[in-house]
Order: C-alpha cells, then structure tokens, then sequence
C-alpha cells in the first residue's frame, strides 16, 4: 500500500513500520502501531559506534534535553 509522502512524513512513518486499520462509523481509519522496544533493537548502533560517554557527558546531554 503507498502513502502519500505528506502523510508520511506528517505521522512519522517510515518503510517497514506496521499499521492497523478499522472501521469507524463508515470510515476506514489507518493507525500507526506503537513501535516495541525490541523493534528498536540495534537501530542506533551505526550512529553511535563504539562510543563510550563519561557519566559527566551523559549528566551534561540529560541537563539540555
């Protein structure tokens, strides 16, 4: 199934992600599922590398979120 790219983009979506539909009223309603947290198992893993944070950077990035 193709969604459009504005949608898309709008709702985060991304190849691959899993969705449910349902009927409501007489509407055919698409959802995006929640992703679980061994679907997100390794997805970070090339970003970060081999990279060790010091407890001090880890305290730093958690002070600017």
């Amino acid at each position: 199934m193709t969604i459009p790219a504005a949608l898309r983009e709008q709702f985060l979506l991304q190849p691959g992600d899993k969705v449910s539909f349902e009927v409501i009223d007489v509407q055919l309603v698409l959802k995006p599922l929640k992703k679980t947290l061994d679907s997100l198992a390794g997805c970070f893993s090339e970003d970060i590398g081999n990279r060790v944070a010091s407890l001090e950077e880890m305290e730093q990035a958690i002070q600017t979120v």
